[in-house]
């Protein structure tokens, strides 16, 4: 039988949708460690110390699910080629 964590790295392997598996892998983890905080199998340090975080848990009180979801993924903001090739020879 495989541990929560040898889970959630297969699942991680077995898609070629990076980002979107790593959110989906990420709330899962999430919520197996939250339902162990809350059945008291887990002691706060702990769960925290397995999550990686610290507001994650503000977040998923406040959101659901909704509020562990990257709000930096695809939100179009892109800096315009131009830009960035200027950034690039100022730095040179």
């Amino acid at each position: 039988m495989l541990t929560s964590s040898a889970k959630y790295a297969e699942l991680a392997h077995l898609s070629s949708h990076g980002a979107e598996v790593l959110q989906e892998v990420r709330l899962m983890k999430f919520e197996d460690v939250y339902s162990r905080r809350s059945a008291n199998k887990l002691t706060q340090e702990q769960a925290a110390e397995i999550l990686g975080v610290s507001c994650a848990r503000r977040c998923f009180e406040a959101d659901g699910a909704e509020g562990l979801y990257d709000r930096r993924l695809g939100n179009g903001h892109r800096v315009a080629t131009d830009k960035v090739a200027r950034t690039r020879s100022l730095a040179i």
